[in-house]
């Protein structure tokens, strides 16, 4: 029950980013569809595999492949799905520690919260990176 509340609230929340980022209403629900299973990919790998990073990897090249593969099947720009499919998986509660932890002068605290948000950030961008390189060795085009 508590996975599909989140793939509920992660489904929400992307559809609303979505209509702030003005997305045309054609594609509202594969940009909401595509960043709750993101999320949801997320939580199974976050309890299945060892290592958080590893998690934001599996989810953002999840996200990235389904934009890739929507786009090209619906002839329009795989942005449109990556930039609103990504918000739930933004690490934002660390970043706002980081930045807690430096106010308050807690500079330990401060260098462990922003080397593990950073880490998950360059896993999720690595994950941008590879995703489009995957498409292209795979997808093959009509002759």
């Amino acid at each position: 029950m508590r996975y599909f509340l989140l793939f509920f609230y992660c489904f929400f929340a992307t559809g609303c980013f979505a209509l702030l980022l003005r997305v045309p209403r054609r594609f509202l629900l594969w940009c909401s569809l595509t960043g709750a299973f993101g999320y949801l990919v997320f939580l199974i790998s976050e309890i299945t595999l060892s290592e958080p990073v590893f998690s934001y990897f599996l989810a953002t090249l999840l996200i990235e492949l389904a934009s890739e593969i929507l786009a090209r099947r619906l002839k329009t720009l795989s942005t449109l799905f990556v930039t609103t499919a990504l918000i739930p998986l933004v690490p934002g509660l660390g970043l706002y520690r980081t930045m807690y932890s430096l106010v308050q002068n807690d500079l330990s605290v401060a260098a462990s919260e922003g080397a593990s948000t950073m880490i998950a950030i360059l896993a999720m961008a690595a994950a941008l990176a590879v995703g489009p390189f995957l498409v292209k060795l795979f997808w093959r085009k009509k002759a």
